[in-house]
């Protein structure tokens, strides 16, 4: 994957691009749960968050597990290395959830990704 490392402000934003195959098994996921209105209230991890967008999906272990947590490993370890010039020698991705907006795109975030500063959105 490319990566593209830029300091418009503040902490440095890592950019990248997602695996097709990767998004759209976040966006089955997250369309089969906002049709089950029980679903989507059960994995509203709105509550745990700071501020409420429209609704923040969360994405359970085993949607995560494979890939799709192994394409996080490789951006957050690439993206400490291009910030700081450190290596990761553990990673620990603690939770991840989907932010669903009015207009028709997805930010992905997670706990870690917030914390580093990287971010994906797909249009």
């Amino acid at each position: 994957n490319k990566f593209e490392l830029i300091r418009p402000f503040g902490p440095a934003v890592g950019e990248t691009s997602m695996n097709l195959n990767l998004i759209d098994k976040i966006n089955n996921f997250v369309d089969k749960i906002v049709k089950d209105k029980e679903q989507s209230k059960k994995l509203d991890y709105g509550k745990n968050l700071a501020g409420q967008v429209t609704q923040e999906i969360y994405l359970p272990k085993d949607i995560v597990a494979g890939d799709l947590l192994n394409f996080f490993a490789e951006i957050t370890k690439t993206y400490v290395q291009a910030s700081s010039n450190k290596q990761i020698t553990k990673f620990n991705l603690k939770e991840v959830w989907v932010v669903l907006f009015s207009l028709p795109s997805l930010l992905f975030a997670s706990e870690l990704i917030a914390n580093t500063g990287i971010s994906f959105l797909k249009k």
